[in-house]
């Protein structure tokens, strides 16, 4: 038989087991979980699980810094300030490189000029209210 150990308090799927008796399988299960019959479809899901009202329910987050909070049910932003700030300039900086060729010498003077108001409005980035958790990036010129 398939079982989850669910956590108690906020309905978290700690693991799945298989087990012959319901008897063995609760030597798996700490003082704070209880054991939930599941199928096989449940034990190969991937992704976060959670019991609640009698039902699985399994999630994946967005993005690889998001982890999911059981007691929320939502998934949160791992990332530290510092981590936005290195992911915005890295960002800023690559958008910098791709449009580096605007400035060269044989660019018409127009193109020119709107390209260097664009990569001003990058380099400014950093003084954007709300920065780093909020950023409103410049358009590329057309």
């Amino acid at each position: 038989m398939n079982y989850a150990v669910v956590d108690k308090r906020n309905g978290q799927v700690v693991k799945f087991i298989t087990s012959d008796s319901y008897e063995t399988a609760q030597l798996n299960c700490d003082a704070g979980c209880e054991l939930i019959p599941c199928n096989a479809e449940h034990m190969s899901a991937s992704g976060d699980c959670f019991y609640e009202n009698g039902q699985f329910h399994f999630c994946s987050p967005a993005t690889d810094y998001e982890e999911f909070d059981y007691d929320t049910r939502t998934y949160v932003d791992t990332r530290t300030e510092d981590d936005l700030i290195r992911a915005a300039k890295a960002r800023r900086d690559e958008l910098l490189v791709d449009s580096d060729w605007t400035q060269l010498p044989d660019v018409p003077i127009k193109l020119k000029e709107k390209y260097q108001e664009y990569r001003q409005q990058l380099r400014d980035v950093p003084a954007q209210p709300g920065y780093p958790y909020k950023i409103h990036w410049p358009t590329e010129p057309n």
